[in-house]
This record gives C-alpha cells, sequence and structure tokens, in this order.
C-alpha cells in the first residue's frame, strides 16, 4: 500500500467548523491515526451513525477500550466501515482533511511566485517587506522609499501617513509602477499613481474594512442573542439521575449526536450541583476537562458540562461526556438550532 511518512500535519476541519490537527499517514488516500498499536483508520462519527456502523467500531468481545493490532486488523478488514473512513481532501459528511506539510509548500511556491510578478498589496501592514523580492525591496530602501525601522508604523494601518520615507509613501507605489509591478490599495488597482488617486483608494479601502467590521460585529451580537435564548431553553430542564436507565439512555442518544459550536455571554448553571461554572463557552472540552458542549440528535438537544477538571464532583456526572441536561427539539428550538450553524 502507498503510505505517506507518520507525522503531525493532517488539519482535520469538520464541517462544523472545528478544527485539529492529529498525527498520522495516508494510506491510499485513507487517513490512519498513529497509536500504539499501529495505523488505525479515523473514521467519520456522521457516517458511520447515517449507516448504522457504530457498533462495529466499539472494541468487541475480548479486546479492550485501548486500540489493539487485534482492533485494526477487524475494522480495516470490514469494508463497509473503510467506506466510512475520512480521506485526503473533502469527505461526503463535509469534513476536510488537509496535509498541512503539503500545503504549506504550495502556499509558499505561491507566495514566491506573487513576490516576482504578482500585484503588490498595500493596506496589509508590514506583510509588504516579506511579499516583495529581496533585491527590489533593498533597492526602495536604498532609495528612501521604505522605512525598516519604524515597524510599528507599519502594523497601525489607521496611523497612515503619506509622508516621504513610509511604505505606505505615493514615491514608493510610483516607483514601483514604474517596475512594471501592478499596485493596489486593497482590492483598487492604481492605474496613474496621482495623489488625488492613492487618497480615493485609501478611503475606499478604509470605508469597506469598516463595513466588513460592522458585518463581522453583527455575527457576533446574533450569535450572542441566539445563545442566550438557546441557554433560556434549558432553564427548568432536569438532568436524568446518574446511573439511571434514563442516564443510559443519554449516553446512547449522544453516541450517535451531532456537537454544535456557539459562543455565549454568560455563565453556564450546573443543573445538579446549583453552582455557576465556567466556560461561559459552548465551545466543547478544553484543556483542563472542562467546558460546554451543545449536542442535538434526531429528538433532543442536550446541554452538556464536562465535569472532567481537577475538583470537579465527577460523581455528578450523569453521561459518559460529564453533567447533560435535554430538551425536546421542537419547531421553536429547531429554529434556534438553524440559526446557530
Amino acid at each position: 500500500m502507498a503510505t505517506s511518512e507518520s507525522k503531525v500535519g493532517y488539519q482535520v476541519i469538520k464541517a462544523s467548523g472545528k478544527k485539529l490537527v492529529v498525527h498520522g499517514a495516508v494510506i491510499d488516500g485513507a487517513l490512519y491515526l498513529t497509536t500504539n498499536a499501529g495505523y488505525s483508520p479515523a473514521f467519520s462519527a456522521d457516517l458511520l451513525a447515517e449507516r448504522g456502523l457504530m457498533e462495529r467500531v466499539k472494541p468487541g468481545r475480548g479486546e479492550t477500550a485501548t486500540i489493539t493490532k487485534a482492533y485494526i486488523k477487524r475494522v480495516t478488514a470490514d469494508p463497509e466501515l473503510m467506506a466510512c473512513c475520512l480521506r485526503l481532501g473533502e469527505n461526503e459528511d463535509g469534513t476536510k482533511v488537509i496535509d498541512i506539510e503539503a500545503k504549506s509548500a504550495a502556499d509558499r511556491a505561491e507566495r514566491e511566485r506573487a513576490a516576482e510578478t504578482g500585484p503588490v498589496v498595500f493596506g496589509r501592514g508590514s506583510r509588504l517587506l516579506t511579499d516583495l523580492p529581496k533585491a527590489l525591496r533593498d533597492e526602495m530602501k536604498k532609495r528612501g522609499l521604505i522605512n525598516f525601522e519604524d515597524r510599528d508604523h507599519l502594523d497601525d494601518i489607521d496611523s497612515f501617513d503619506m509622508a516621504e520615507g513610509y511604505a505606505y509613501s505615493p514615491e514608493a507605489m510610483r516607483f514601483l509602477m514604474a517596475k512594471g509591478r501592478t499596485v493596489q490599495i486593497g482590492d483598487v488597482t492604481l492605474s496613474t499613481g496621482s495623489e488625488e488617486e492613492i487618497t480615493a483608494a485609501w478611503a475606499t479601502f478604509f470605508a469597506d474594512r469598516s463595513a466588513a467590521r460592522a458585518e463581522v460585529e453583527a455575527e457576533r451580537e446574533e450569535a450572542s442573542m441566539v445563545s442566550a435564548e438557546l441557554m433560556k431553553a434549558f432553564d427548568g430542564a432536569e438532568a436524568a439521575a446518574p446511573g439511571s436507565a434514563e442516564a443510559a439512555e443519554y449516553d446512547a442518544d449522544l453516541a450517535t449526536a451531532r456537537q454544535i459550536a456557539v459562543g455565549v455571554d454568560s455563565g453556564l448553571l450546573n443543573h445538579i450541583t446549583g453552582r455557576l461554572v465556567s466556560p461561559a463557552r459552548w465551545g466543547g472540552r478544553n484543556q483542563f476537562g472542562s467546558g460546554r458542549s451543545l449536542f442535538v440528535s434526531e429528538k433532543w438537544a442536550y446541554d452538556v458540562y464536562q465535569n472532567g477538571h481537577d475538583g470537579d464532583h465527577w460523581a455528578s456526572s450523569n453521561t459518559k461526556l460529564g453533567i447533560a441536561v435535554r430538551v425536546a427539539r421542537t419547531a421553536e428550538m429547531n429554529e434556534l438550532l438553524d440559526r446557530a450553524k
């Protein structure tokens, strides 16, 4: 089989937008993760759930929860399971797998090509210094058209100064145009390099940037409103008692549920202890074993607090993921979930 070298450098981007970097190898186009027992296939949980194959990837009789060579041999011999393995590129479930090393090499080659022949774009701070070929930068420096010392100025575009000696000076732009390079300020391509044209181009750049920032702020405000409404929807929801039949039903349903990451502006009330906890995000488990997650299955929405931090009352956990409460996916809840995506 064609095997790539094992390395850190495969980025997995889920359909939800969540990203992670993994150790592994690509074998015949499929992604395998590095384990103590060897390469183990990286399966798509969504495809496994959709095709009713979740039980097949769980440890079988005589196997442990730890991945073993026997387990790897069993799952790789199952063609239906292997059809659910993530592959390099875009996958059926919307997940993308990227070879970071290859992408970095391609990006570097493109930057080098652009440095020699591509447009010179002002409005990106000190990147201008590295986006130009060294010989051209050195010539501009000798002519006083780039001030290499004042990097603070280069990074602070709001302090744009057209005075001679700065990277944003009209003289620098006209010099590059005389060298046959296409010069842009943001998305505006200069044709004459006159003071009037440059001033107008900067005005357009700042207006466009302000509009883009306003759009991002509006999206954040909408996310905050949706988060608050979702939190309110869980008010009064009672958690299944740890170890109960209902808690086991939670676990079974959560095994095929889909996680949605949503930012929120306030803390989370622990429904079992009545204690206000943090972090205040529906962003999933953090490095300390805590965090808040929102999961949705076909009929239910789950509010899960990952109860795994040192000092947490672990016995309060009523699911494998932590402390969970759930509410039915009513029409109103489905509308909120659609807005949260």
